[in-house]
């Protein structure tokens, strides 16, 4: 088994599903349709590169070769079509322009002048031999990559403040990736990093933005975040192994090759070992990178802030009208639930920070000035207590001098909505 080649699998995976979740929900626009051809051509170049890896002869991989590089050279000529649909068209009939030269090279590839194939060495299987002319392809992929950053910085400058942010981690996510390429091949790291870790790079990057800038306004439920995390926890024993594989194949080749089985014993018992640490890592950069997920495992149905002085709603919240309580029975119900338990129990403390009866729950963190109730259905996911304390501490930051003597008037507290709104993000 040639482990090496699973990323390229997970980004065959990874480019599919995105690609056609994407045209569930947006394939009557066209920014939607083209960012699924996109998806598409990158699914192409990464199962071709599996494919070629683990074809039984050489015309075989040759064919799967040229089959990957199809790919390669549709994904820059959909990204650069992206840039000039997304958000909106931009007006301007360029299309044929940039579209040409693809069809053009996509044709000629089905000869041998760009590359051809050989057999490998070391863990590589097969590999690519460099044609007379393979610099075009990479002139043409390096081009059009470059005219897509620069064609999004310049429509960047009508784009509203949420589309700026997209477009601005769009242009950095591709600029990072032809450094990446540049420098594996200056640095000479081996074909695997290129080929096969690339792919999954590309995939994993557009769903990167795709998830944690809402690229589309595309909500990504709570399903998601396990299988990210699960994702990721792959993808780092993944990598450890193939780093753990490469070192021993460098340092201690022969003894390698006559004690294989002894090796992979070592590294499945360190797997085990570090798997909770791992897994434990991958849940903190999810969670890091993709923030808003953790709120939406639960249905969160309304957000109040209420006075702790004299009980009065400050701010009211709604976002799932099938989660609704009346406001003022909140408040009232709270206030006297918190005033028996202090007088019967005779515990000091902030107050009740928990509630909940059937499906419904009421989590409540508590201020100086004021304390916050979030009311949602399933579980109470770790992190959003921590949100919501940093929020009431704001509040309590920034709104203390006018909450310890306010008097009911909205107009002073008018923007605590867009305080509670951010959280919610």
């Amino acid at each position: 088994m040639l482990w090496y080649i699973i990323p390229s699998f997970i980004g065959a995976f990874v480019s599919i599903i995105l690609g056609v979740y994407v045209f569930y929900k947006r394939g009557k626009d066209d920014a939607g349709r083209v960012f699924f051809f996109l998806m598409m051509g990158c699914a192409l170049w990464n199962i071709g590169e599996f494919m070629m890896q683990t074809s039984s002869d050489v015309s075989s991989s040759l064919l799967w070769a040229k089959i990957s590089n199809i790919g390669f050279i549709l994904i820059p000529a959909f990204l650069l079509h992206f840039t000039f649909v997304y958000p909106t068209k931009s007006g301007k009939k360029v299309g044929m322009l940039y579209c040409l030269p693809a069809v053009l090279i996509i044709f000629t590839i089905l000869t041998n002048i760009f590359f051809t194939v050989s057999y490998g060495n070391g863990l590589m299987k097969f590999r690519y031999i460099s044609g007379e002319y393979y610099f075009v392809m990479l002139l043409f992929f390096f081009g059009y990559i470059i005219g897509a950053v620069l064609n999004l910085m310049n429509r960047r400058l009508v784009m509203e403040k949420k589309e700026k942010k997209q477009a601005l981690h769009l242009s950095i996510g591709l600029i990072t990736i032809m450094g990446y390429i540049l420098f594996g091949g200056l640095v000479g790291l081996p074909g695997i990093t290129l080929d096969s870790f690339l792919t999954l790079i590309m995939a994993s990057f557009f769903a990167y933005v795709t998830i944690r800038y809402q690229l589309f306004d595309i909500r990504i439920h709570i399903f998601l975040r396990k299988t990210l995390i699960y994702l990721t926890t792959f993808s780092l024993i993944i990598s450890l192994f193939l780093i753990l594989i490469v070192s021993s194949t460098g340092l201690v080749k022969n003894y390698f090759i006559s004690n294989q089985p002894f090796f992979y014993i070592g590294m499945l018992f360190i797997g085990g070992v570090l798997l909770e640490k791992m897994n434990r890592g991958a849940t903190l950069f999810v969670e890091h990178v993709c923030p808003s997920l953790k709120w939406e495992e639960s249905k969160v149905g309304e957000v109040f802030l209420i006075n702790k002085r004299s009980g009065v709603i400050i701010s009211h919240i709604e976002i799932n009208p099938q989660i609704k309580i009346d406001p003022d029975l909140v408040a009232g119900m709270l206030t006297a639930v918190n005033d028996f338990l202090a007088d019967t129990l005779k515990i000091k403390g902030k107050g009740l920070n928990v509630l909940s009866y059937g499906g419904v729950k009421l989590m409540i963190e508590h201020g100086e000035c004021a304390y916050m109730v979030v009311i949602f259905t399933g579980y109470e996911i770790e992190g959003m207590r921590k949100d919501v304390r940093k929020t009431i501490e704001t509040i309590d930051k920034e709104y203390s001098d006018v909450l310890m003597k306010w008097d009911g008037n909205v107009d002073k507290v008018k923007d605590v909505d867009l305080t509670i709104r951010e959280m919610m993000k």
